[in-house]
């Protein structure tokens, strides 16, 4: 069929269209607890507003400790150093297979 023209009839059997509600007070009733439509923006403009400043804060507070974390500098006891030697060696021999 290649290089070969075809010919296709298609039946179209339906169109259809979307239609939205009016936005007004019916619509804020029927859609949430709010009575007026004016409502139902306010609370969705607050909601908004709250998650934006949710963000901004948390973004906030993960850039204050990568700071903290980046300055920061912690001496580690050798004693410490020591022990997790140990409990890494004690892991290591003991997940080997025994001869």
């Amino acid at each position: 069929m290649r290089g070969k023209k075809v010919e296709y009839t298609a039946v179209v059997k339906q169109v259809q269209e979307r239609v939205l509600p009016a936005l007004d007070d019916d619509f804020a009733a029927e859609a949430s607890e709010f009575d007026t439509l004016e409502e139902l923006t306010a609370d969705i403009n607050e909601r908004l507003q709250t998650a934006a400043q949710a963000r901004v804060d948390e973004l906030f507070r993960r850039r204050v400790l990568d700071a903290v974390v980046k300055e920061a500098s912690v001496e580690v006891p050798e004693v410490m150093i020591q022990r997790r030697i140990g409990t890494i060696l004690t892991q290591t021999a003991s997940s080997l297979p025994s001869a």
